[in-house]
């Protein structure tokens, strides 16, 4: 792989890097060049473990390797018993052997039946679907399976899609990206072209796109920079498969105790060996007659008896039963423990570090607020939801004519597409800007009419800080708008408040107070306005003296289940800590919304 700094050189340098062309792209022979030198885009898997493997797995323990040694033990002296003149053939330390190896047998058959049902669910949860890239080779237009995308392509990304690898942009159209899975971070990354400076850590090299995130707007083209394992997300795989795996805490507790045991059965032994020893030598004397050896033997005989009988067979079926109860019982609460041994590591646990977006916190930005008519209204729901109402203080239901029109604006100043999966349920299929989802949602709890005819939109920009679509509602010309509040505020004219429209002053110093009251509790604000259009209107007036209609705050908020999770952590004596790249305050509002 080319060892370029793709984000601090200029695209031009790139492409000239990797022999490709913006206009036309690969060659055929170029990109079949590539492929052989690079090999397929895809992530090496870690060799998964046999049916044998986990099998013997079985046999790796102290306390096996005791019971190992007594069927060794027990064989011998039962062959020795046999040898003997008038002895029966079967030796009752046959039958010791047999039960021994028996107990291991059923122990092994045990834990294999529950490892291996958890290593081929595992398996299957690994099987996702394939998905496609859509490149420009020889300038054709091309979709092709994501593993034969190589360095040097140029590939083509619009809304909804997923990178298929790690690419430096060469086009961008109001583009933005999700980048949660390597940042943490739920808010999307708006990307740009400009050169940025080599020690720019991975999540500002805004002129990059990384394999697996998700463009949750706009679109645009780049050139392929690192395939497979050498993309951000690879490198990451090749570390977690490079961890040696420990042994757990309770693997080398009863390791510790098996050996313990093994050296206390050995001194004993040896000590009855002994006592028996001066014995014979006390009472016989030092003279060896046929008779004292085998005296001797017997007491040896006895010793090692002794030691078989003295390790406890029962107890490795016991600690498997015991631990496969467990696994089951986790299995039934949908927490897939992959070794026996794991369960009980789990009972030790006193710390849990947690990440905040997407664990703690649902990762489904959420409208929770909304400022109309100089009134503070609550949203009932969390996430991508269409249950539950809009509330007044009193926890009355709103319905009128200015909140239907404010949510007008939610609903067509808006790029993303959701889909209504369940009436019943009011699950959605999403894709998208997280915060214009949000929008849109908070509009469909009400039912607003979806019929608009879309005329014009003024895309969002860092520079203007807000975005207008005009369309056709109701026979009538409308540009709906929505922004930063502060933005909207100098550009806006007339306020809507009860029905009639009104100077903006009237309620600037309310709505000023109350976007920072928003903010300190760690709520994303956006202002929201309206502006009626002649046919003729000029799209450089638009988005000049418009009606404010309010505020929209918005939170990633947390999962219904982490409050009551948390309680129950802490009544087992377990700390939790909140591991967030988010602001300082962001972070404090989600803890104490938590506990």
């Amino acid at each position: 792989m080319e060892q370029i700094n793709a984000h601090s050189i200029s695209i031009e340098e790139v492409v000239k890097a990797f022999n490709s062309s913006i206009d036309t792209g690969l060659t055929e022979t170029k990109m079949s060049a590539n492929l052989e030198k690079y090999g397929r885009n895809e992530l090496i898997k870690e060799k998964g473990k046999t049916a044998l493997d986990i099998f013997l797995g079985q046999f790796k323990d102290f306390l096996i390797y005791l019971l190992i040694f007594a069927i060794i033990i027990s064989v011998i002296i039962g062959a020795w018993e046999a040898s003997q003149p008038g002895a029966s053939a079967w030796s009752s330390e046959y039958t010791d052997a047999v039960v021994i190896l028996a107990i291991l047998i059923v122990n092994a058959i045990l834990g294999f039946y529950q490892e291996y049902k958890a290593e081929k669910s595992l398996e299957s949860l690994k099987k996702l679907a394939p998905h496609f890239a859509k490149v420009r080779r020889e300038g054709i237009v091309k979709e092709i399976s994501v593993e034969e995308v190589v360095p040097g392509d140029i590939v083509l990304i619009e809304e909804g899609d997923k990178f298929p690898a790690d690419v430096r942009l060469t086009k961008q159209f109001s583009l933005y990206v999700d980048e949660a899975i390597l940042t943490g971070e739920s808010q999307p990354v708006k990307k740009q072209l400009d050169i940025v400076d080599e020690k720019m850590i991975l999540a500002d090299r805004t002129n990059l796109g990384y394999m697996n995130t998700i463009i949750t707007r706009g679109n645009g083209e780049g050139i392929v920079i690192g395939t497979g394992m050498k993309t951000e997300i690879g490198k990451i795989a090749g570390k977690l498969q490079e961890e040696v795996i420990e042994p757990s805490p309770f693997q080398k507790e009863v390791n510790r105790f098996g050996k313990q045991l093994g050296i206390i059965i050995i001194i004993i032994c040896g000590a009855v060996f002994l006592v028996e020893v001066v014995l014979i030598i006390v009472t016989e004397g030092f003279v060896f007659t046929e008779q004292n050896i085998e005296e001797i033997i017997t007491a040896f005989e006895i010793a090692i008896s002794l030691a078989v009988s003295a390790v406890p067979e029962g107890l490795i079926v016991v600690i498997t039963v015991v631990m496969s109860i467990g696994m089951r019982k986790m299995a039934n609460r949908n927490a897939l423990v992959r070794k026996l041994t794991a369960v009980e590591t789990l009972g030790r646990v006193n710390v849990i570090c947690s990440d905040k977006t997407g664990t703690l916190t649902k990762n489904e930005m959420t409208v929770v607020k909304l400022y109309v008519d100089d009134k503070e209204l609550t949203i009932e729901g969390v996430g991508y939801n269409i249950n539950g109402n809009i509330l007044k203080s009193d926890k009355s239901i709103v319905n009128n004519d200015d909140l239907k029109r404010f949510l007008e604006v939610c609903m067509f100043c808006n790029n993303s597409h959701v889909s209504l999966v369940d009436q019943k349920s009011g699950d959605l299929t999403v894709v998208g800007d997280p915060t214009e989802i949000s929008m849109k949602v908070v509009a469909l709890k009400e039912n607003i009419d979806q019929s608009f005819n879309k005329l014009d939109e003024i895309p969002f920009n860092s520079d203007r800080k807000m975005m207008t679509v005009i369309g056709k509602k109701d026979r009538k010309i409308i540009a709906y708008i929505k922004g930063a509040p502060d933005v909207l505020m100098m550009n806006a004219s007339k306020v809507l408040l009860n029905g009639e429209v009104k100077p903006i002053d009237i309620s600037k110093e309310k709505i000023i107070k109350q976007n920072e009251e928003f903010a300190k509790n760690a709520l994303r604000v956006l202002g929201v306005a309206y502006k009626e259009l002649d046919s003729d209107y000029d799209i450089n007036e638009v988005e000049k003296d418009f009606t404010y209609l309010g505020l929209v705050g918005i939170i990633d908020p947390a999962r219904d289940e982490v409050k009551d999770s948390i309680i129950e952590a802490r009544k087992a004596g377990i700390r939790t800590i909140m591991i967030t790249g988010d602001h300082k305050i962001t972070a404090i509002a989600i803890a104490h919304q938590i506990g």
